[in-house]
């Protein structure tokens, strides 16, 4: 049998540098105001197809993608939002008054 030195080999990481430049621009999340206008949005349009569905708010809200109580959550903080200027006094009053006619057709 013939006996086998044993190397020394050392192996040699590189360490690379990439010199390419990656041009994609970071997108900036939605800020809370632009997300309090669309939940608004969303809750009117829950409303109205609540209204014309003659359905609950809460099955109209989950037949369109939405918790049951996604309403609700909007009736919440909608006087916060106005109050901090994240909604403009155009949706809050379509809200307000589009709820006060589903309110009516109800009871």
């Amino acid at each position: 049998m013939k006996k086998m030195k044993k190397s020394s080999t050392k192996k040699q990481v590189k360490k690379t540098v990439s010199k390419t430049k990656t041009s994609t621009k970071k997108q900036t999340p939605a800020s809370a105001s632009d997300k309090s206008v669309k939940s608004v949005e969303n809750g009117i349009k829950v409303i109205q197809y609540a209204i014309k569905n003659k359905t609950s708010i809460s099955e109209a809200a989950r037949k369109n993608g939405h918790g049951r109580n996604y309403v609700s959550d909007i009736k919440a903080r909608i006087e916060k939002n106005y109050k901090s200027r994240s909604i403009k006094r155009e949706l809050y009053n379509s809200f307000k008054s589009l709820s006060k006619t589903y309110d009516k057709t109800v009871g």
